[in-house]
């Protein structure tokens, strides 16, 4: 069980021009292509049930809505899920199904994982974790998280 930083974006800013605005980033996980670009992962010729990949770097003063997609490119094993979250929680997703037909699209609410919070404010810079339940030696993802940059800079006047 390990922890692989597979992240996007950055703590230098969001992929973005303008700012306090709600953007979707998509953030591809291509699980082969992982195993492949990891000496670690090459060796086990897997990703091990347990293991946690860090697949985006959160800046500070970001909020996070809750509402999210994970839409299925290419099938996982069968039976196989992941949490996806902050901090390797589950916020966004607990136990979304990576076995599903390629183009499903599974859509989560903010009320699904996380309750009364409504969304998650990041007040330093933090990462968005992907944990595999199972082995995954397949699959194909897209996660479509939806964002809000909250640096006041330049934004309000005072900043």
């Amino acid at each position: 069980m390990g922890t692989y930083d597979f992240t996007v974006g950055g703590p230098i800013g969001l992929p973005f021009q303008y700012k306090a605005r709600n953007y979707w980033v998509p953030i591809l996980i291509d699980v082969p292509a992982i195993i492949a670009a990891n000496a670690t992962l090459t060796t086990a010729a897997k990703l091990t049930a347990g293991d946690i990949l860090q697949i985006f770097d959160i800046p500070a003063a970001t909020l996070i809505t809750g509402i999210a997609v994970l839409e299925t490119i290419t099938v996982g094993q069968a039976g196989n899920t992941a949490d996806i979250g902050v901090a390797a929680g589950d916020e966004l997703f607990n136990g979304v199904a990576l076995d599903s037909v390629a183009g499903t699209r599974t859509l989560n609410l903010h009320t699904d994982d996380w309750g009364a919070l409504n969304g998650y404010v990041v007040s330093t810079t933090d990462t968005l974790d992907m944990l595999f339940v199972a082995d995954a030696t397949t699959g194909k993802y897209v996660v479509w998280v939806e964002i809000v940059d909250l640096n006041k800079s330049g934004m309000v006047e005072g900043y």
